[in-house]
């Protein structure tokens, strides 16, 4: 990022929303705990985070510019080379699949023994 602020009060926020199928967040995360400030150079940024637990509604980056009521305030910023990497954690087989796999093959066996 890289950018400027005009007058008193300009500042961005970056944050990252789960968001649910059908409207609303599993998890809202404001990355750096609170507002970040352009530079004239080029800042980069990065953050590592744990996804709400249901991303069905998909997952929103938001770059948001704010001077609040401060009068004369402008903020102007420039974003390049924004990547989102997801790594989507494998869901275990509940404990009750366990059990109802080793009935049905208990199953199968029994019945083998009696035809024989």
């Amino acid at each position: 990022m890289r950018g400027s602020l005009e007058g008193a009060g300009g500042v961005i926020f970056v944050e990252l929303f789960s968001e649910l199928d059908g409207g609303g967040t599993s998890q809202a995360e404001i990355y750096t705990g609170g507002p970040i400030f352009p530079t004239a150079g080029w800042s980069p940024y990065s953050w590592t985070t744990t996804l709400g637990p249901d991303v069905d509604g998909g997952v929103t980056l938001q770059l948001k510019a704010s001077c609040g009521p401060v009068v004369g305030c402008g903020v102007d910023s420039y974003f390049d080379n924004i990547t989102i990497t997801t790594d989507v954690a494998a869901v275990p087989l509940p404990a009750a699949a366990w059990l109802f796999g080793s009935a049905l093959m208990g199953l199968v066996g029994m019945s083998r023994r009696r035809k024989s």
